[in-house]
């Protein structure tokens, strides 16, 4: 098709099960996509063995008659937080009228059942944006999670609710396409993937603090805001002191430093200027943690909070809490 539209290069959108071809493709062709897209997507089947069984024989039985029951109940996965009859009515018509029941559980089974990608995960060297919903009732939100996190440099967007495919004028929809316009027209920014650090570095991580419960006050496009804003103060104090940025983990940056003082300045420095920033919701929301360790182990963590002194060598916060990790912990 990309060579049909005689285009060398595209932006690749993969929705939900396109996800594995889109990764696939991204991996084989490289040169050819610029960026990659990945919404409410996995690497590896979404239902127990059992559960697809179970899947299948509803399929065969009821998916082209006339009374929508059968199909209802994937409907009640793919949209369970619709409020309008007419929408629920319009997607199980969909269902019905745009595969036979042959043709859905052909391509049910066509995915073996030990049908697993994250191996090929780390391959990816397109940058990559990964988003999804925390509710998901078809695609779990931590096939999501797991799929930034095997992806080099990914970043990750978690969105509140649990429609699989969000339904018109569900504010996501600005949350998305905000977040999908900054990923493409900020290509050139993105830092190229890095070779693991070797000797003793120094690892920073900020996190929005309570995001889940925040986007839930605010809404999905305030709570965007607020990471915008937090991404911006982070990336700024990043350049400034030299940090490399490692990951983007949805709600907070992860960077490294080569040495302890340059992170701690660095530290410092979000926290000043997170003062200033969209004001007292902001500062109680940010986090920053760093730790130096040696790069083939875990780090022992310090959680700092809180408003920096006055005293610029003595303006890192009193720690917070602290916790060690063993050399098997996903903080390595």
């Amino acid at each position: 098709m990309i060579d049909a539209a005689g285009l060398d290069t595209v932006a690749l959108l993969a929705l939900s099960a396109g996800g594995p071809t889109g990764i696939t493709y991204a991996i084989r062709h490289p040169e050819r996509v610029s960026h990659l897209v990945l919404y409410g997507s996995f690497v590896r089947l979404p239902q127990t063995t059992e559960e697809r069984k179970m899947m299948l024989e509803m399929i065969r039985h009821g998916w082209d008659s006339d009374v929508p029951a059968h199909r209802q109940f994937f409907t009640g996965l793919f949209i369970p937080d619709s409020p309008d009859a007419d929408a629920i009515k319009a997607f199980n018509e969909i269902q019905r009228v745009s595969a036979t029941a042959d043709d859905v559980v052909a391509w049910m089974s066509s995915l073996p059942d030990d049908f697993d990608l994250r191996d090929e995960l780390p391959k990816v060297k397109t940058p990559t944006l990964v988003i999804h919903r925390r509710g998901d009732a078809i695609v779990p939100f931590e096939l999501g999670r797991e799929i930034a996190a095997g992806i080099p440099a990914a970043r990750f967007l978690p969105l509140d609710g649990r429609n699989h495919w969000p339904l018109p004028g569900e504010p996501v929809w600005e949350a998305m396409a905000k977040a999908i316009e900054e990923f493409l027209g900020t290509a050139d920014q993105t830092q190229s993937i890095r070779s693991p650090p070797s000797g003793l570095v120094t690892i920073l991580f900020t996190d929005m603090e309570g995001s889940t419960d925040l986007t839930r006050r605010l809404g999905d496009a305030a709570a965007q805001d607020l990471l915008r804003s937090h991404n911006t103060i982070v990336r700024d104090a990043l350049k400034a002191h030299g940090g490399s940025e490692i990951k983007h983990t949805g709600d907070g940056i992860m960077a490294s430093f080569g040495s302890a003082r340059g992170a701690l300045d660095c530290a410092i420095a979000i926290q000043r200027a997170r003062r200033g920033a969209q004001g007292e919701r902001m500062r109680k929301t940010f986090v920053c943690e760093s730790a130096s360790t040696p790069a083939s182990r875990s780090p022992k963590t310090v959680t700092y909070s809180g408003p920096p002194s006055s005293s610029p060598r003595a303006s890192a916060p009193a720690p917070k809490a602290a916790r060690s990790s063993s050399p098997t912990s996903s903080e390595s």
